[in-house]
């Protein structure tokens, strides 16, 4: 209990020193101008259409990252929980001393009930389809990526265009980004916020909401793969712990 104590403790002084260096740092840069990001609204559609390539194309390529590591933490937590299963059944043939804690019967049906589920488990993350996924996300991103680099080529060597040649090249481009959008999924809320994250210095959020953001992303991506690997493997220590 005392140990478990002074890891909450240690995790709450990290987040506080994390604040204080986050608004450290914003009031070392409140001189710099940054970018606002609500900026492009007031400006002309053609700065609004290339924010919102800039936005979609980053948060497709943290979509592409994300998918790829619940691929690997999915195929990991379902090799480990599979490997619990073999363990908790080894334990009950050699008479090991967690059958004096728990009952040999409990233990059985534990073990076939969770064998049950590690399979529904790992016939819904199959159906995911991460990594086609993810190559998906990765090509939208770089259809998303050359359109953008064509605005920003425009806008930097057409600055004395006329307003009918703007019109018609945003309409250009804004076509070819209804149609990108159309042929791919649209990514995840969590992306977008690891986006800004990513990208802070232009988004207007404290040190306590970047927390907030990355504590959801966490739990949205990745706290059920990490809690399949290691509550099994803690629970496990305890009893041998503890019926030592």
């Amino acid at each position: 209990m005392n140990l478990f104590l002074n890891i909450i403790i240690i995790l709450v002084i990290l987040t506080v020193l994390y604040a204080i260096y986050f608004e450290f740092k914003r009031y070392k840069n409140r001189g710099k101008k940054r970018p606002d990001y609500k900026s492009h609204l007031e400006k002309t559609f053609l700065e609004e259409l290339s924010y919102k390539l800039w936005i979609t194309k980053g948060s497709r390529f943290i979509a592409n990252k994300r998918l790829l590591t619940q691929a690997n933490l999915s195929n990991i937590s379902i090799a480990l929980l599979s490997s619990y299963l073999i363990i908790a059944g080894l334990i009950t043939v050699y008479q090991l001393n967690f059958t004096k804690l728990i009952d040999s019967n409990l233990l059985a049906f534990g073990s076939t009930a969770l064998s049950i589920l590690v399979l529904v488990f790992s016939q819904i993350e199959s159906a995911g389809d991460y990594k086609l996924k993810a190559i998906k996300f990765h090509d939208c991103a770089l259809e998303l990526g050359r359109l953008y680099n064509e605005v920003r080529r425009y806008k930097t060597l057409n600055e004395n265009a006329t307003s009918d040649e703007i019109n018609a090249f945003c309409r250009e481009i804004d076509a070819k980004y209804q149609q990108i959008l159309k042929e791919h999924d649209n990514h995840s809320p969590a992306d977008y916020d690891r986006f800004m994250i990513e990208n802070k210095e232009y988004f207007k959020h404290d040190a306590f909401e970047d927390i907030k953001l990355r504590v959801y992303i966490f739990v949205k991506t990745t706290l059920i793969y990490y809690s399949l690997i290691f509550i099994p493997l803690l629970t496990t220590l305890y009893f041998f712990i503890y019926s030592n």
